[in-house]
């Protein structure tokens, strides 16, 4: 198998995918080629043709991956023109790495997409969570840490959406902590947006994270956070005290008085959740579209035949005679 086996997507690489990706890759002479996980990046790397513009998305802190990967990171990556990282954070531990190469390592984040529904009015007695059921998403944290709020608030409720692994699990803790009549797992949203619009607080519980989107998301709805402070991006978007409330990463006890700081001040959810949905702004699709935009405007400037740059209403750089090419995330 081509795709490196530390990494996540290597569970469903296959022979067949790998003789697609390859000709696909091979069939590619000019414009731009944008990979979004390791496992791409490094192929992108050593297979893209030399007249091919390569920028290599990165979404988690280089800390997280396994040695293995993380040589083959720093052995490979150089070979590409440009690698995006989602925050400060990221930017500084990706350049150390690649700093004796021409490689350009450049922060830009994801953009928050519009989402279905309206702002929060902050009023229904509600925390919202969201991810995959998953170990890095801590939602055992989470629930451990409800079951002190429901202690003195049992009108309170946490509904917590999203499918994996986890659910069987998470569904035994619930019934442990005899906390089936206030939190719900809810599997996927079809319409998480109108979701967000019903919750009053929105709770982040992973154990490490890079940039998390459906934190931005749960802003844009106005919802106040409180997060642990897990490595590398809840930092990079809450302002502690100001959009949300930080919590020392993994500190159940702490994450409970937090939710129940914000549960008890109507006043000061409603300014945090102001806040909230201020900060979520600078995160508009406009707004890193154009930094995308400016990147493949400085990447491919002396290319021959590449037209202008145009940013569209979905926040893509696109530039005509340029191939755009992304994996699923």
């Amino acid at each position: 198998m081509l795709v490196y086996p530390e990494d996540h997507s290597y569970r469903g690489s296959s022979l067949w995918r790998d003789y697609v990706l390859v000709r696909k890759l091979r069939s590619l002479r000019t414009g731009v080629l944008i990979t979004t996980r390791p496992a791409l990046n490094l192929l992108a790397a050593e297979l893209a043709p030399s007249g091919l513009v390569t920028v290599g998305q990165e979404h988690l802190n280089l800390g997280t991956y396994k040695p293995g990967l993380a040589g083959e990171i720093a052995h490979r990556y150089p070979k590409l023109d440009a690698v995006g990282v989602l925050t400060e954070d990221d930017l500084s531990g990706y350049a150390n790495v690649l700093a004796r190469d021409s490689t350009r390592v450049v922060h830009i984040p994801n953009a928050v997409p519009r989402l279905e529904g309206g702002s929060s009015t902050l009023s229904s007695p509600l925390v919202v969570a969201a991810g995959r059921l998953t170990p890095q998403k801590g939602f055992d944290l989470l629930i451990e840490a409800f079951a002190h709020v429901v202690e003195r608030h049992s009108d309170w409720r946490l509904h917590i959406y999203g499918s994996g692994e986890k659910l069987e699990e998470l569904r035994k803790l619930i019934f442990e902590r005899e906390l089936y009549n206030n939190v719900f797992l809810m599997g996927r949203a079809r319409e998480l947006g109108r979701e967000f619009e019903r919750a009053s607080v929105f709770a982040l519980s992973s154990r490490f994270e890079g940039l998390p989107m459906v934190l931005l998301e749960a802003m844009s709805k106005r919802l106040p956070v409180v997060s642990f402070d897990c490595p590398t991006g809840p930092r990079q978007v809450v302002t502690h005290g100001r959009d949300g409330l930080l919590v020392p990463n993994g500190d159940i006890g702490a994450f409970a008085m937090s939710l129940l700081e914000l549960i008890e001040d109507a006043s000061k959810r409603r300014r945090m959740g102001d806040a909230a949905l201020e900060t979520a702004g600078r995160y508009d699709i406009q707004v890193v579209g154009q930094q995308w935009a400016d990147l493949l405007r400085e990447l491919t400037g002396a290319a021959p035949g590449v037209g202008p740059i145009e940013v569209n209403g979905a926040g893509v750089g696109r530039r005509k005679n340029v191939s755009l090419t992304t994996s699923e995330r």
